[in-house]
């Protein structure tokens, strides 16, 4: 990717087992100029980073919903996850995200890059994930979801 886009910056956002890893990898590949590290951040921090981000990418192996790639599509910013995980339970590849095999290295790059250059196909994109995320997510809709598990659970209970 710094071949095909010289101009972009990864921003690695929270802490864990393979950050020493990651550090070691950016300084290994010349790159510790172009990758940041940022610690935990809270909610707000996260609104504000997405902000300024061109897309947001989840390469996870293992995540069974997401919640993180959820996040960066509410706040209309192109998500890229992996084909594995939850992520697929709402993300529509090339609808309201960008599902890539990151096992696929160089293509995966490619597509990271045609969607780079792509801006409108990126905005379509971006605004179907937004729009997506509030109509399966709205607080609402999950007040209501509770409520109604609530209600089952107390009419078929012998307390009431």
């Amino acid at each position: 990717m710094k071949q095909r886009q010289p101009d972009l910056y990864l921003v690695l956002a929270g802490e864990g087992p393979s950050l020493s890893c990651y550090e070691k990898l950016a300084a290994a590949y010349n790159l510790k100029d172009r990758v940041m590290f940022l610690p935990f951040l809270n909610r707000k921090d996260i609104r504000t980073l997405l902000s300024q981000c061109e897309m947001a990418v989840f390469p996870s192996s293992y995540e069974p919903f997401g919640l993180a790639a959820q996040e960066s599509m509410e706040q209309g910013v192109l998500t890229v996850v992996s084909q594995s995980g939850g992520f697929c339970d709402y993300a529509v590849h090339d609808k309201t995200a960008v599902i890539v095999d990151f096992t696929l290295v160089q293509e995966a790059a490619g597509l990271l890059d045609s969607f780079l250059k792509d801006r409108e196909k990126a905005r379509r994109i971006k605004e179907a994930g937004r729009q997506q995320v509030f109509k399966l997510h709205h607080p609402r809709l999950i007040m209501s979801s509770y409520l109604q598990l609530y209600e089952r659970i107390f009419n078929n209970s012998a307390i009431h």
